[in-house]
């Protein structure tokens, strides 16, 4: 298996107003995720999700907009890596842990910045050196 400790983890971004999503969510991600290596936190204004395996990351209800949220959620976590989720994408499939851990390692190796895990939009250039793994143009700025 390859290595699992590179520094990452999984944040969930949500607010307040979707707690009714959590149980859902995290019901879903513990059936198909079980062996997640990472922790998991879930960013909420001040409502805490009672999990054994949810790390709460309540950031105020200062933070009205989901990027404030975001933002600020991010600034606490001491890690190099973050596996950004939805509360509202539900998981419909078993994760294979081992392929996640190959994509970080593919990302760290190509020194990137931004990896999606879900393939929307395909990538229209492909890495040679690694074949399950491929960039994306960026569109020309019009103006």
């Amino acid at each position: 298996m390859p290595d699992t400790k590179i520094s990452c983890a999984v944040l969930v971004s949500s607010c307040d107003a979707y707690a009714d999503l959590w149980t859902p969510f995290f019901s879903l991600f513990w059936k198909y995720w079980s062996d997640c290596p990472y922790p998991v936190y879930l960013i909420s204004n001040n409502q805490k999700f009672l999990h054994k395996k949810v790390i709460p990351l309540c950031v105020g209800g200062d933070h009205t907009n989901w990027s404030q949220r975001l933002c600020c959620a991010l600034s606490r976590l001491d890690t190099n890596y973050v596996l950004l989720m939805l509360e509202d994408f539900f998981l419909q499939r078993k994760v294979m842990t081992k392929d996640v851990v190959s994509c970080l390692e593919a990302l760290k190796k190509l020194d990137g910045n931004m990896l999606r895990l879900v393939n929307r939009p395909k990538p229209d250039v492909p890495l040679t050196d690694i074949p399950y793994i491929g960039s994306i143009r960026p569109e020309p700025h019009i103006g």
